[in-house]
């Protein structure tokens, strides 16, 4: 019994389970935090907030202008002397302007929301991707640590045969060797895992001290066609559609450029503070005197006008020009995640079949080994093949979430994983 017992400890080493896991509230919970936050991605909200402010002043009239002048020696008029003088006016650019630069504006803030999200998502991939790489190096320290202590456990057998003559001292040595290898690499592993959390916590960028968790398991998602996320890049991707409004931003601005190069126009009023004459009686002896006010502005300098217009005019060529690379680097960047996204997709399938035959033949060789004490050398390079399997498999798991984190953040919209 005792025997079997340490055939199964030997057989049964690190592997992945591929279950549902509360992967996604704990993702989820950290992208939320990275997002409340990151200094980067708060001052990227603040120049939206700034955007929505130019709105209100884009909508405003000019000032009213109100001037008053005394008059040093009175002017005498029928009435009266005249003895100061208010106006008050109010200048209207032409009709529809202001209607113009307010959509103008709100196109503006419009695209400076769409670069936020593209910001946010950003940052939520990159929270997913160094959440992922610790869940790959926790389950690389996992396994490490169960087959360090299942070399214990083959130690501990050999040097039972090496005290009844059935093997040799080389033998002891070796899996000694196998073992301080092994005990190198869980350290470096442990100190990379200070690295990542480190730096993970540097995103999240937390306002009290937190405790990372990580989940049992990963999801597999489903896959979907390419054709289908190609078609989300283009529709949902916020930096295109950043892109896109700040091209409508130009076209309003074109208008409001032609507008401006139209005549403005005034209203006011002049008011006339009049004395009263003392020589004669007269009706309307000291009445104050009223006058309605109308101007034109002339736009005679038309140069300047044309200049601003044909100025707009190459800002929306350049709105353009930015849409098409957008677009062309966004393929690019799909193209090149698809290939790890499939790569991992079939190196997961590959290492977990590997994995099984590698601990059915380990099965085998153990129970020969422990039975005639013959086949040692095979046990040992077996183990050390299932080892390298469980870790890359581990691997393309990770490889696998990261480019589907990236599809995420490509697309814009949340990929549902499912049980594969």
């Amino acid at each position: 019994m005792k025997k079997l017992n340490l055939i199964i400890l030997i057989i049964f080493t690190a592997g992945a389970v591929f279950r549902l896991s509360a992967q996604e509230n704990i993702l989820e919970n950290y992208i939320r935090i990275a997002v409340e936050n990151n200094p980067e991605l708060r001052a990227n909200y603040k120049s939206y907030e700034q955007a929505l402010e130019r709105v209100d002043q884009s909508k405003a009239l000019s000032d009213p202008q109100l001037s008053a002048g005394v008059f040093v020696s009175p002017v005498e008029t029928r009435v009266g002397p005249q003895r100061a003088k208010l106006s008050l006016s109010q200048r209207f650019p032409w009709f529809g302007t202001l209607g113009l630069k307010e959509d103008a504006n709100l196109l503006r803030a419009e695209a400076q929301l769409q670069e936020y999200k593209s910001k946010e998502n950003a940052l939520a991939y990159r929270v997913s991707r160094q959440f992922f790489l610790l869940y790959q190096n926790e389950e690389e320290l996992r396994i490490t640590t169960e087959l360090i202590r299942t070399l214990e456990i083959l130690e501990r057998i050999v040097l039972k045969k090496y005290e009844t003559a059935q093997t040799g001292m080389a033998d002891i040595l070796r899996i000694q060797m196998q073992i301080d290898e092994k005990q190198a690499m869980l350290e470096e592993l442990l100190d990379r895992k200070h690295w990542l959390e480190t730096d993970f916590l540097q995103l999240l960028d937390p306002k009290e001290e937190l405790n990372i968790e990580l989940p049992d398991t990963l999801n597999i998602y489903a896959q979907e066609s390419p054709a289908v996320l190609m078609d989300s890049v283009f529709e949902f991707n916020e930096e295109l559609q950043a892109r896109e409004v700040e091209l409508e931003a130009t076209q309003k601005q074109i208008e409001v450029a032609k507008k401006n190069a139209l005549p403005g126009f005034g209203l006011g009023l002049d008011y006339a503070i009049i004395g009263e004459r003392e020589d004669v009686s007269l009706s309307d002896n000291g009445k104050d005197a009223i006058m309605p006010m109308f101007s034109i502005s002339l736009p005679v300098n038309q140069k300047k006008y044309k200049a601003a217009i044909r100025e707009s005019e190459l800002q929306t060529e350049q709105a353009e020009l930015k849409i098409e690379a957008t677009k062309n680097r966004l393929i690019s960047e799909y193209e090149e995640n698809l290939i790890t996204y499939r790569k991992a997709s079939r190196d997961l399938e590959l290492y977990r079949s590997q994995s099984r035959k590698a601990r059915q033949a380990m099965r085998l060789l153990t129970r020969e080994y422990s039975s005639t004490g013959e086949g040692y050398d095979e046990v040992i390079a077996m183990q050390q093949v299932l080892f390298n399997y469980e870790l890359k498999m581990e691997k393309a798991l990770t490889d696998f979430h990261v480019a589907m984190a990236y599809f995420e953040y490509l697309s814009g919209k949340k990929i549902s994983p499912q049980r594969r």
